[in-house]
């Protein structure tokens, strides 16, 4: 069985130098919070809201409105992932720095 429901619970952290942001659901976040720990005194990190969103929905929309030629079909982070990678194999058998 594969899916972001599954375990009892998901947690991300992504901590810097400045600040540190904390998501209970990454998949599909409905808040997050940011601790920029500039207030000792208050430890409680500041909680900001997010649109909850299908992202399924949202893929199946952005698909339809592509194929009615009403809107580009939108590729997400993983395409330019690839086209990185590719470049990346491209510069190794040329040997030189290739464009992206």
């Amino acid at each position: 069985m594969v899916g972001t429901q599954i375990n009892a619970s998901q947690h991300v952290q992504i901590v810097g130098t400045k600040a540190r942001i904390e998501m209970q659901t990454p998949f599909v976040p409905p808040r997050m919070s940011v601790d920029d720990s500039t207030r000792l005194d208050d430890p409680v990190p500041r909680e900001i809201g997010l649109l909850e969103v299908d992202p399924y929905e949202l893929e199946d929309t952005n698909f339809a409105r592509a194929a009615r030629a009403e809107a580009e079909l939108e590729f997400g982070v993983e395409i330019r992932q690839v086209r990185v990678v590719d470049v990346v194999f491209r510069s190794e058998r040329s040997g030189t720095w290739e464009r992206l």
